[in-house]
């Protein structure tokens, strides 16, 4: 091939390959999800909806909630693929990143009738980075410790009122019975310090100022805290 048409080709195939690589559009910078500890939402079948503090950019889409389980995914507004479709089962979770955080999403409560509107309730809130060691049962300690000295409080479970220091010790014995199935302190708010095992009633706890939040609120609001003073 002669001199003059090597050099033709390559400015060619140059050329192309600057196209090529001014077509491909940039990825779309996310901004961070605004949420302060962890926050829950329900949903009803066959529904869209955005993720709170997502400034209704990121969206989560449930099919029919049928067999005990709904098949999810997660999708920018703009068409960004996340995950998905999965199939979700009570207590499932889905683990996603936006903006360097790391978030978690968990199917914490699952509401199925023959006739009737079914729904699901999420759990969201950020998590350990991919890699990170974290201490499970350490951070579960610090969680029961926080429960025992929650002075004025009261604990609601099954209707019932319990005082600090007796309900930390029941979930530490609902935790000791549970503990092959919960290996990280998101686990054991879900399973255990979320609701009774007995009657699926969410617990809730009175503070001594008077107001009211479910259980699983209050321990995953601790929780961040907990992992912003290490």
């Amino acid at each position: 091939m002669p001199q003059w048409s090597r050099v033709l080709l390559s400015l060619l195939i140059c050329a192309l390959t600057a196209c090529n690589q001014s077509a491909t559009p940039a990825a779309p910078t996310r901004a961070p999800l605004r949420i302060e500890g962890s926050t829950t939402f329900t949903m009803s079948q066959r529904t869209t909806a955005a993720l709170p503090g997502s400034a209704d950019a990121l969206l989560l889409t449930i099919d029919d909630i049928t067999g005990g389980q709904t098949m999810t995914s997660l999708e920018w507004r703009d068409g960004e693929h996340v995950l998905g479709p999965r199939a979700l089962y009570l207590n499932d979770t889905i683990d996603f990143s936006v903006a360097e955080h790391h978030w978690r999403l968990t199917l914490s409560q699952m509401h199925n009738e023959l006739i009737g509107n079914d729904w699901v309730e999420f759990t969201l809130g950020e998590r350990a980075p991919p890699g990170a060691v974290v201490d499970a049962a350490a951070e579960i300690e610090a969680l029961l410790a926080a429960v025992a000295e929650l002075e004025g409080a009261e604990f609601i479970r099954n209707g019932q009122s319990h005082a600090p220091a007796t309900a930390a010790q029941h979930l530490r014995d609902k935790w000791h019975a549970n503990e092959s199935a919960i290996t990280s302190a998101e686990d054991f708010i879900v399973t255990v310090g979320s609701h009774s095992s007995a009657s699926g009633e969410a617990y809730t706890i009175r503070l001594a100022d008077g107001s009211t939040l479910t259980a699983e609120r209050w321990l995953s609001d601790r929780l961040q805290r907990i992992r912003a003073q290490r």
